[in-house]
C-alpha cells in the first residue's frame, strides 16, 4: 500500500485504511475509521467515532467530522466546517469556501441527523439544522432551518418535514421509502377521515427500497428497535412491529395488526387487519394470514396455519448433545 501519512498523525482503535491516501500533519482521529483510497485530509481535521469516508473523499482542513458520519466518494469538505453526529453526505458533494481567509464570519453547520444528496453544493457560512433533507444537485447559499426536503437551485423548501413522525438513532431508509402515507379511512358517506397520530420509529432501524409506512390513525404506527423491513413492503396504519421482527419484501401489513418480538415474515405474506402474531415465530413465503399466530411456531400457507412448534432453548441444546 503507498499512503503518505504524516508522523503526528493521531489514530483510534480499529482504524481500517486503503491505498493512496494522504493524510497531513495535525489530523486526529477517533474509533472505527474506516478511509478507502485516494482520501487527503489536511491539517486540522478532527473525525470522531464510527466513520466512513469513501474513496476520494477530501477534507480542506480545519473542520470538525463527530461520529456516525459517513461520507461518500468524491465529497469535498471546505475549510470551517463543522459537521455533527449520524449525518449522510452522499457523492460528489461540495463544501464550497472560496475565498478563504483565516478570519471567517461564521462556520458551516450541519447538524445532527442531517442529510445530503448528490452532488449538491453547500455554501460557505450556511447552517443545516437537524431534520433537513437536502436533494440531489441542490445550490444551497441560504441556512435551512426549518426541517423538511430542500431541492433546487437555489434550494428552497420542497416539503416540510411532518412532526407526526419521530425517529430513533441510526435510522437507514432505501431509496423510495415514503414515510406518513395517508391511510385511505372512509366512513360516514364516503367522508375520508384524516390520521390523528404519527409513526413512531425505533432504533437501529433499516427500511428498504420503496416501502410505504402509514401514520396511525388513532395511536402511532411503530416499528420498534432493530426492525428490518426489505423493499416493497406496506406497514398499514396503527400497525406495531416488535423489536427484532424481520420483514422481507413483498409483504403488505394491514391496520392495527400486531408483530411481536423477533418474528420472521418471509417474502410476499399478507397479515390481514387487527391480526396478532406472537414472538419468535415465522411465517413462511407467500402465507395468507387471516387468524391470529401463537409465539415460537412455524406458520404458513393460504390461509396461513401452524405446522410445527419451535423447539425450546433446552430441547435445541439437547439435539446438539445427543446423537
Amino acid at each position: 500500500m503507498t499512503n503518505v501519512i504524516h508522523n503526528s498523525f493521531i489514530k483510534g482503535d480499529n482504524f481500517k485504511i486503503g491505498e493512496f491516501n494522504h493524510i497531513h500533519e495535525d489530523v486526529i482521529v477517533g474509533d472505527d475509521i474506516h478511509i478507502r483510497n485516494y482520501v487527503e485530509l489536511r491539517p486540522g481535521t478532527r473525525i470522531g467515532n464510527r466513520v466512513y469516508l469513501d474513496s476520494g473523499v477530501k477534507s480542506s482542513g480545519m473542520n470538525n467530522i463527530g461520529s456516525d458520519v459517513t461520507i461518500r466518494f468524491d465529497a469535498i469538505i471546505a475549510r470551517n466546517v463543522v459537521i455533527e453526529d449520524n449525518v449522510f453526505i452522499s457523492p460528489q458533494v461540495m463544501f464550497v469556501n472560496i475565498p478563504f481567509t483565516e478570519k471567517l464570519k461564521k462556520p458551516t453547520i450541519v447538524r445532527k441527523g442531517v442529510k445530503i444528496g448528490t452532488c449538491a453544493v453547500i455554501h460557505d457560512g450556511v447552517e443545516l439544522a437537524e431534520g433537513v433533507i437536502i436533494g440531489a444537485e441542490a445550490n444551497v447559499i441560504k441556512s435551512c432551518l426549518e426541517p423538511g426536503v430542500y431541492v433546487g437551485n437555489p434550494a428552497k423548501l420542497l416539503t416540510r418535514k411532518n412532526k407526526k413522525i419521530k425517529i430513533g438513532e441510526n435510522f437507514r431508509a432505501e431509496p423510495g421509502v415514503v414515510l406518513g402515507g395517508q391511510p385511505t379511512l372512509i366512513t360516514r358517506g364516503n367522508k375520508i377521515i384524516e390520521p390523528e397520530a404519527g409513526i413512531t420509529i425505533g432504533n437501529n432501524v433499516l427500511i428498504g427500497a420503496n416501502t410505504v409506512v402509514m401514520l396511525g390513525r388513532n395511536n402511532d404506527t411503530e416499528i420498534k428497535d432493530g426492525v428490518k423491513i426489505g423493499a416493497l413492503c406496506n406497514i398499514g396504519h396503527d400497525a406495531i412491529i416488535g423489536e427484532g421482527t424481520l420483514i422481507v419484501n413483498g409483504t403488505f401489513i394491514a391496520g392495527h395488526a400486531e408483530i411481536g418480538k423477533n418474528v420472521n415474515i418471509m417474502m410476499g405474506c399478507r397479515i390481514c387487519n387487527r391480526v396478532k402474531i406472537g414472538d419468535n415465530t415465522t411465517i413462511g413465503m407467500g402465507s395468507n394470514v387471516m387468524e391470529d399466530i401463537p409465539p415460537n411456531v412455524v406458520a404458513y400457507g393460504n390461509p396461513c396455519k401452524v405446522i410445527r412448534k419451535k423447539p425450546s432453548t433446552v430441547e435445541r441444546m439437547v439435539r446438539k448433545i445427543l446423537p
